[in-house]
């Protein structure tokens, strides 16, 4: 009979609380009852794309490949976040139209939504779907550059 020793591993907990009747009761609220994916999915997909690449920064342990990855990753999770918000109600940020470069990402991955009124809700977020949009590697770099 072979005896496992048991691996102790430690529990980061974030705990979250709102004032009765405002936006952040309403949001905790959306976030709890109303994600596909889960409360606790929504809320680190939501953190990991805003604060990822300066906690792999702070830990000093990853290269600056390392880092450019993670960062270009989020910025293309926060980018189709932008992009599904745009599309869902029918906005575009003045940044939007004002693209410095021809053909730039903005403009083909705008072009590139599905019109909701045809398409129906998708089963899961769209965040990491390769579906959503499809960008020009290039172009997007440039147009986060300038």
């Amino acid at each position: 009979m072979t005896t496992e020793s048991k691996v102790s591993k430690r529990k980061t907990v974030l705990r979250l609380s709102a004032v009765e009747d405002s936006e952040w009761e309403l949001l905790y609220h959306y976030i709890l009852n109303s994600s596909k994916l889960g409360s606790r999915e929504l809320v680190n997909r939501s953190l990991r794309s805003f604060w990822l690449p300066f906690a792999y920064r702070e830990t000093e342990k990853f290269s600056e490949a390392d880092l450019k990855e993670v960062a270009l990753d989020c910025l293309a999770q926060l980018y189709a976040q932008m992009l599904l918000i745009s599309e869902r109600f029918e906005v575009t940020p003045q940044f939007m139209n004002q693209s410095p470069h021809t053909g730039s990402a903005t403009a083909t991955v705008i072009s590139n939504l599905p019109d909701s009124r045809d398409t129906p809700e998708p089963e899961v977020p769209v965040l990491n779907s390769p579906e959503f949009f499809d960008y020009d590697d290039s172009a997007f770099m440039n147009m986060l550059r300038s």
